[in-house]
């Protein structure tokens, strides 16, 4: 009979030189310290200064049962908030160039300059960050640090309720696509905590500065004192309630005649109204010449009246070079040939903002007006642009015998019912739209 072989011990031997009373256990099958915590066992290596070393350093975030800096590093494979935003933005860069509904673009400039300002922000706070280590308290300090205007286009300059309110919304819609995206590796959802979350309308309307309404005297002031091209932007504005982005986007084959027909993007519904004579005079005297923007009204420098700067500058990381890169594609160094991405360029955020001439012209022009004794501003009041739209609606309600829809049809607002119903608005009431355009016309020539 043969005698059995004898079996090699594999178990490991407790380094000599460790303390007696050390904090940790020495595991003889990996030969590695290690200590059970909450029921889990966690090693720290073989080495017991650096074990140590360890166990200090993640104690606080195994307890908290989180992963600590030390294994993020550690992680073979970690999706970083850097990674996450660039999906986002090949995302919605994707969208934009897609055209839909017959229009230039498939998503708004806008909104896409939207977009990329909240990536920015999310790039800037967080960066190479794996997503799963972000924490509730991550999240109010980035809220903070909104509110304060770190992010800002002046640093400092606290920004209003309704754009922190934006970004949160847009921040946090980010992480959604991620987690519906087959492209990012699945992780677990963020906790944003209780402060990381938009207004509700309740009490954005309570912060919010009222709208006031523009008196006929105030309007007709405006349209003799401005320049032809705010001339004519103030004549649709009051005539159907159009925003400054709405006449900047208007194209030729929107006007025919004294009808026009034009798509609110914002909504993605239609609009129809009839035009003054006023308010047609004002657009053939700027009316431009056929473009390669196909705009109906360009500025005098042959530009779209609304422009937004999708435009940055930064640092290429591989050789220091300024590069020169736009938030709809990305750019290479002219330099080294790197290729630098919009997301993870840590761009200049005062660099993204909006070049709404208009609404600029109009605050010039309201400023002259208040020295001449004719305007008033009212602090405790909104008197932007938005505030046409507003007496735009609250006088065209006032037509009477006009159902509601007609007054929303002409400045773009979602109609009720059914979209049957609604696709036989146009025929059935135009008689109606013209009505509506009357009443307001005499509201503000009457006197």
């Amino acid at each position: 009979m043969k005698a059995k072989p004898v079996r090699k011990n594999k178990t490991k031997k407790r380094p000599v030189d460790a303390p007696s009373d050390f904090v940790l256990n020495w595991h003889k099958g990996s030969g590695a310290w290690v200590k059970k915590i909450k029921g889990k066992q966690y090693s720290f290596g073989s080495d017991w200064r650096v074990a140590l070393q360890r166990y200090h350093e993640d104690l606080h975030y195994i307890e908290a049962q989180i992963q600590s800096p030390r294994q993020e590093r550690e992680a073979a494979d970690v999706f970083t908030v850097a990674e996450l935003v660039d999906w986002f933005i090949l995302s919605k860069r994707t969208q934009f160039k897609t055209p839909r509904l017959g229009k230039k673009y498939g998503l708004h400039p806008q909104t896409l300059e939207q977009h990329l300002t909240a990536a920015e922000i999310l790039t800037r706070a967080f960066g190479d960050r794996a997503v799963v280590s972000l924490r509730s308290s991550d999240f109010d300090g980035l809220m903070s640090r909104i509110v304060s205007g770190d992010f800002a286009k002046v640093k400092g300059r606290k920004p209003s309720d309704s754009v922190v309110d934006c970004h949160v919304r847009l921040i946090r819609g980010i992480f959604k696509f991620g987690l519906s995206s087959d492209d990012c590796p699945p992780f677990k959802p963020p906790n944003f905590g209780s402060s990381f979350k938009q207004l509700q309308a309740k009490q954005l309307k309570a912060v919010r500065k009222k709208t006031r309404l523009f008196t006929p005297q105030e309007i007709r002031a405006m349209m003799s004192h401005a320049n032809p091209e705010l001339r004519a932007a103030i004549h649709l504005a009051a005539n159907c309630g159009q925003y400054t982005i709405d006449v900047s986007d208007l194209e030729p084959e929107d006007l025919e005649g004294r009808w026009l027909d034009n798509f609110r993007k914002k909504k993605l519904t239609e609009r129809r109204a009839w035009l003054w004579d006023e308010t047609v005079e004002a657009i053939n005297e700027v009316r431009a010449q056929p473009n390669e923007f196909n705009r109906l009204i360009l500025n005098r420098a042959g530009k779209p009246l609304n422009n937004p700067k999708l435009v940055a500058e930064t640092k290429c990381e591989s050789c220091g070079e300024i590069v020169t890169i736009k938030g709809d594609s990305d750019s290479e160094c002219n330099e080294c040939g790197n290729t630098i991405i919009f997301a993870t360029a840590r761009l200049r955020n005062e660099r993204n903002e909006k070049a709404d001439a208009l609404a600029q012209a109009f605050g010039r022009l309201k400023d002259k007006l208040v020295k001449r004794g004719l305007f008033v501003r009212n602090p405790k009041l909104e008197s932007g642009w938005r505030c046409f739209r507003h007496t735009y609606t609250t006088v065209a309600h006032k037509t009477p015998g006009v159902p509601i829809e007609c007054v929303q049809l002409t400045i773009g607002h979602t109609p009720s019912g059914s979209g049957t119903t609604q696709s036989y608005i146009h025929e059935a009431n135009d008689d109606a739209l013209i009505k509506i355009s009357e009443h307001v016309h005499d509201w503000l020539f009457s006197d």
